[in-house]
């Protein structure tokens, strides 16, 4: 919603193994490798125009959903 009303570039971030240092239903971390990658940042009028909705908020969330599962995957 913030991005609707102040189109700042946004940076996703995706934090890779943290499921393996604390899977769910455990209390304490596991000592393990977590990543932290950092994407290009993105311009929400841009994403307004790329993703799906009724809204600007709705495509907006969509595209960066979108980006997240391209980021996760790369």
């Amino acid at each position: 919603m913030l991005l609707e009303h102040y189109p700042v570039p946004v940076v996703p971030v995706f934090l890779n193994g943290t499921r393996e240092a604390l899977p769910p239903g455990r209390k304490l971390p596991r000592p393990g490798h977590v990543e932290v990658v950092f994407d290009r940042p993105l311009d929400p009028r841009a994403l307004e125009q790329t993703g799906k909705g009724d809204t600007p908020h709705e495509r907006i969330v969509d595209a960066l959903h979108e980006e997240l599962v391209r980021l996760c995957h790369h």
